[in-house]
Formats: structure tokens, sequence, C-alpha cells
């Protein structure tokens, strides 16, 4: 339970505490995790404990040096 969920085509199993996000047509699926956060744009696809989620600029920014 109490997991946040934006977008269409998520698909959950044996989740919980979790944040998934979906800009893509592709679909998200996710099966048995606790306390992530999913997110898929146009830009890529992040996965990350949500514990960890104040890196969240830093790679932001290496990616898009690489690109």
């Amino acid at each position: 339970g109490d997991n946040y969920i934006s977008g269409d085509n998520i698909e959950l199993e044996n989740v919980t505490g979790s944040y998934v996000r979906n800009e893509q047509d592709l679909p998200v699926a996710v099966i048995g995790l606790d306390n992530v956060a999913v997110i898929a744009t146009e830009n890529g696809i992040l996965v990350t404990n949500k514990g960890e989620a104040q890196k969240v600029g830093d790679i932001s920014k290496r990616i898009q040096a690489k690109n």
C-alpha cells in the first residue's frame, strides 16, 4: 500500500511505500520492491531508493553532460 502513482501503463506487484511516475507510452512494471522511486521520462529512466532521492540532481547533471 501507500504507493503514489502518476501516469498510465504502470503495473505494480508486491510494491509498498513507493513513487512511480510514467510519462512514456511503454509500460513500467515494478515487482517486489519497497521504498523506491521509479520515474520514466523521454530523457531516461530513474530507479532509486527513496532515501537517495537527494542525489537525483547530481546524477541528472552527469547524464546531461554525456548527451
